[in-house]
Formats: structure tokens, sequence, C-alpha cells
């Protein structure tokens, strides 16, 4: 750990994100109990610089794979997120 605080500004929160990340998901049971642990990745590139990220789930494993799309609302100085995956749903 860097000690360093979570950046606050959406943009530099975006910046930390792009590139490649091997993920660990777990899945729970409604008791609480681990169902399954599968490795996946996301890759997360650039669309508009500073405002505009698209990226990739994918968990082989399972065979799912989503298209995941983050963007700045500059009003309300958040991240807002749009996913979609397989089954076409956003």
């Amino acid at each position: 750990a860097t000690g360093e605080a979570f950046p606050t500004d959406p943009r530099e929160q975006l910046r930390q994100s792009v590139g490649t990340w091997i993920v660990t998901t777990t899945q729970y049971q409604e008791d609480g109990t681990v169902a399954q642990t599968v490795e996946g990745t996301y890759q997360f590139d650039w669309v508009v610089p500073d405002r505009v990220v698209s990226g990739r789930s994918t968990i082989p494993s399972l065979g799912q794979a989503s298209g995941i799309l983050f963007y700045v609302n500059e009003r309300r100085s958040t991240i807002e997120m749009v996913s979609v995956g397989a089954d076409a749903q956003l």
C-alpha cells in the first residue's frame, strides 16, 4: 500500500482503470458460502481521452463476455457506466 488516498477526480479514476486486469470473481450462495471462484480479465481502453473508456470483461470458464462503457458525467462530477452481456440487455 502506498498510503495514497483514492482519487476523487473522475478523470483520474478512469486513468487508473485503463489497461488489462486479471481478476478473480467469487460467486456466493444465499447463505454466504462460496458457490464458485473463477478467473477472468478486464480490458479497458480510451475511446475519448479523459472522458470515455470502453472495456470488455471475459470469464472463459463460464463462457461469459460483456461490454462495458464508462464515461464522465461532467454535471455531476461522477463516472457513469453501461454494461451489455450476451443477453444484449443494458
